[in-house]
Order: structure tokens, then sequence, then C-alpha cells
């Protein structure tokens, strides 16, 4: 066994008590960031000693290129598929919820939940790390053919299905409609921000132009745009990979922080954020 492959079990070790995700709401973990790792008890400096355990993607959120590691050698790659497996993840992330309620056919009320998290990812759980390594193999081995690839790792479902069912049951609003409406006519939308790394040797897809909705609905401006050209060179050209991991969630908050009011907004009314004050409620009981 070589250097590599022991420090690899050593660290899989040390963070096998870490839940696969933890998170934080992101004003919560500035107040007390020792509380979603204890590396970070001294406070959380990014850049800081914190980086030996932890790769922070946390300016992915700003700048997409900082959750991109683009490899140019075989080193390059060898340290970067070490780091991924190896450190945990951090994450700055942005979530929004939107559930639909069918009043009748012609109508239908909305509403919006929004909130920002940090997000501890540990890639030597066992939820991830059989797929993460299996897929790493596989895009070693176009980089070895002298193949272009994009590897994605996505962590955004765990977060999404948990984040969703929570605000929605903590809502008596929606709980009204769920009892006195078809809720196959109900349904619910997410969206995450900054949560996927990106290991690749070429760019990242433009996904309008690989997207099946856009080909279908919008077929003249895709083709004019030059969609059915780019679709035709990416699918022979590049190997796109995209794994979606379904993390079990572990959510940490600091007792005496507030609820976060609710949001007014000129285009829905009002936004909604996470029901904290439920949440601490079930968590007494």
């Amino acid at each position: 066994m070589d250097t590599t492959e022991q420090k690899t079990g050593a660290n899989i070790r040390e963070n096998s008590h870490i839940p696969a995700m933890t998170m934080m709401l992101w004003n919560h973990f500035q107040e007390q960031p020792g509380m979603l790792h204890e590396v970070f008890k001294n406070g959380y400096y990014p850049g800081g000693e914190s980086s030996k355990q932890i790769l922070d993607i946390t300016g992915g959120l700003e700048n997409d290129a900082l959750a991109i590691f683009d490899v140019h050698s075989l080193d390059d790659f060898n340290h970067t598929s070490y780091d991924i497996q190896n450190k945990l993840l951090l994450f700055r992330t942005k979530i929004k919820h939107e559930r639909v309620i069918r009043v009748s056919d012609k109508h239908s009320n909305r509403e919006w939940w929004k909130d920002e998290f940090a997000v501890l990812v540990n890639t030597s759980s066992e939820e991830i790390r059989d797929q993460l390594v299996s897929r790493l193999q596989q895009a070693r081995e176009d980089f070895e053919k002298v193949k272009k690839f994009c590897l994605q790792l996505d962590f955004s479902q765990g977060l999404e299905s948990w984040y969703g069912g929570v605000c929605e049951e903590a809502t008596p609003f929606i709980r009204q409609w769920w009892h006195t409406r078809n809720d196959d006519h109900n349904y619910g939308e997410d969206s995450t921000k900054n949560l996927s790394v990106f290991i690749l040797n070429c760019s990242k897809p433009v996904k309008c132009f690989l997207s099946k909705w856009m080909i279908f609905c919008c077929f003249p401006c895709w083709l004019l745009s030059g969609g059915c050209c780019y679709y035709i060179h990416r699918k022979g050209q590049v190997d796109d990979m995209k794994d979606k991991f379904k993390l079990s969630v572990a959510f940490r908050f600091v007792s005496h922080l507030p609820q976060q009011e609710d949001t007014p907004c000129c285009h829905c009314g009002k936004i909604y954020h996470l029901p904290l004050d439920s949440i601490r409620y079930k968590s007494y009981l």
C-alpha cells in the first residue's frame, strides 16, 4: 500500500463519524461556525488552517469558476481527486422552494421560500464513496485516453427534499389546501445554487443547447443559434457525466438566534423562510 492509499484510509476513518451532509443557516454558521464542524471552533477564515481538512467552495456562490476544478495533467487530476475524496466539502448555497396549489382549472396559488445555508459534505460517507470512486475512475480513464470530459457531482437532492418537506409541513395555509384539494393538482419546484463540483479538462456544457425542453419548445431559435452544431460536437467529443447524490441531512442551529422574518416581495407578496421555531419545537419533544 502506498503513502496516498494509507492517507486515504486514515481520512476515511477520521471522518467516519461525520454525517454525509451537515448544514446550518448561513447566519447561524457565521455566529457559531464550530457547530458545523470542530475545525471551525476558533472561527471561520477562508483559506485558513481549516484548508488542511476542508475544501472551501463557498466562493462558488458568487463566482461559478471557484466550484470548477480544471485539470491539465495527470498530477492535477490525482491531486483534485484526492482532495475531493478525502476532504470535507464546504459550500455556501442558496435554495428556493416554490409550491403551486391548483385552486381551479384557471387559477393557482403560489408560495415561495428562500434561504441561505452553509453545507458540509462528507465524501467519505458510505452514501457517497463507492459511487464517487467509480465515477472518478471513469474520468481518469478518459483523461489517460486524452479524451475530453466534464464530471459534475451534484449534492443538491437531499437538501431540496428536506427543505421543501419542512417548509410545507410547517405552513398552515398549505395544510389547509391539502385537506380540501386533490394533491395531484399541486406540485413543488426547487432550485439550488452552488451545491455542485465540476472536474473537467474542457468547458462546462451550455445547458440551453443540450436541453430537451429547449429543443422541443424552441426548435427554430435553437437551430438558428447553432444549437444543432453544438449538440453534435458536444455529444461526439466530450464525455459529460453527472452524478446526483441524495444524502441524509443533519441540520444544526444556534438556539438563541430568532427565526428570520418573512420578506415582502412586490411580485409574489411575501417570501417565506425556514420555519426554525417549528424545528426547535420538534427537537425539544
